[in-house]
C-alpha cells in the first residue's frame, strides 16, 4: 500500500509518483468524546471508556482517537482525511503514530488483508514475526535480532498471505522501543535514533528489501527475568490459530468478512508455517545469545 502523505508517518520513502492512498489534513474536531456517526464496526475499549471506534457510513469510515481526532476515509479507500483535536490537553501529537499503526491496520484489513500485530525481521532471505500485544516484547526482539544482523520487516502491522508459500509484506523502516529497551541499540552506534511522539526511542535498523518475504516461522515472545536461556515449544496447529486470533491488531471488529476472511487465513498460515512459544530471558541487560537462538530456530529449520 503505497501512502502520500502531508502527515510524516516515518515511513520508507518510494521514488514514484503514484500512490494507493492520499492523506490529508482536515478541519479540526472538538468533541472526541462521542462515538462518530455511522455503524460501528470496531472498537477498543479500555475499561468505560473508548480508546478508539472505527464506524461505517454512506460517505466512507470514520475511525475517531479519544483525545487525538479523527481518520475519515473514503468508500473507495483512496483518501483519508486526518481532523486533529486542538485541546492542548488532548494528544493530537499521536496521531502521526496512529495513522501508521491502527489506522492502516483497518485500511490494510477493509481492502482484504489480513494483518497481525507482529513486528518482524528478515534473516537468510526468511522472516520471523513476533506476534503479540502491546507490551508483550515484539519490538524489543525484534530489535535484538537487528542488532545481530537481521534486517527489519516491520514493526507492529504484517500484513501475511497464507499462499502457497506463505509470504508477509511490511512497511515500517523503525522500531519504536520502550524505555526498558533503550539501551539495545547502543550495540549500532553508526544508526541514528530519535525520540517518538509517545516518548519512545526509534531504532532504524537495516531494512529487508524485498517487497515480500518467505515467512518461516511466527514467534510469540514470553519476556522471563528468571529463564537462563531461550526456550522454546511449538504450538499445535488447532491451537496455534486461535492465539494468534488472541491478539489482534484491530479490535472490536464487528464486520463477518473480515472476522471470516482472518480465521480461514490464519488456520491455513499455521498448517504451513510453525508458530512458537518461546521464554525469553529478559533484560536489561538483555542476553547476546537469545538472538542467534531465535534465528537457528525458524531459519535454521528451514536450511
Amino acid at each position: 500500500m503505497r501512502i502520500r502523505s502531508e502527515i510524516e508517518m516515518h515511513l520508507p520513502h518510494l521514488p514514484s509518483s503514484e500512490w494507493d492512498v492520499d492523506v490529508r489534513w482536515g478541519p479540526p474536531i472538538v468533541d472526541t468524546t462521542p462515538p462518530p456517526p455511522g455503524e460501528v464496526i470496531a472498537s477498543y475499549v479500555q475499561g468505560e471508556v473508548a480508546w478508539y471506534t472505527a464506524t461505517a457510513t454512506d460517505e466512507g469510515y470514520i475511525v475517531r482517537f479519544r483525545d487525538c481526532g479523527d481518520f475519515v476515509i473514503s468508500d473507495d479507500l483512496s483518501c483519508i482525511e486526518v481532523s486533529p483535536n486542538p485541546d492542548p490537553s488532548g494528544r493530537a501529537d499521536l496521531l502521526p503514530i496512529l495513522l501508521a499503526g491502527t489506522v492502516s491496520a483497518i485500511l490494510l484489513s477493509l481492502a482484504g488483508h489480513t494483518v497481525l500485530h507482529a513486528s518482524a525481521v528478515a534473516a537468510d532471505d526468511t522472516a520471523i514475526a513476533f506476534v503479540g500485544q502491546s507490551g508483550r516484547g515484539k519490538s524489543t526482539v525484534a530489535a535484538l535480532l537487528c542488532v545481530a544482523g537481521a534486517s527489519l520487516v516491520t514493526d507492529d502491522v504484517l500484513v501475511v498471505d497464507a499462499g502457497p508459500p506463505p509470504t508477509c509484506i511490511g512497511g515500517a523502516n523503525e522500531l519504536r522501543l520502550r524505555e526498558g529497551a533503550s539501551s539495545i541499540p547502543h550495540a549500532r552506534p553508526e544508526i541514528a535514533v530519535r525520540t517518538t511522539e509517545d516518548d519512545r526511542v526509534a531504532f532504524a535498523p537495516p531494512a529487508a528489501q524485498a517487497a515480500s518475504i518467505s515467512l518461516g516461522g511466527i514467534v510469540i515472545p514470553a519476556p522471563s527475568r528468571e529463564a537462563q536461556q531461550v526456550e522454546a515449544a511449538l504450538v499445535p496447529p488447532s491451537t496455534a490459530v486461535f492465539k494468534l486470533l488472541a491478539f489482534p491488531r484491530v479490535h472490536g471488529w464487528t464486520r463477518r468478512e473480515v472476522l471470516a476472511r482472518e480465521f480461514a487465513t490464519l488456520s491455513e498460515l499455521v498448517n504451513s508455517v510453525p508458530v512458537y512459544e518461546v521464554v525469553i530471558p529478559w533484560g536489561p541487560p538483555f542476553d547476546p545469545a537469545v538472538a542467534p537462538a531465535i534465528i537457528e530456530l525458524v531459519v535454521g529449520r528451514n536450511r
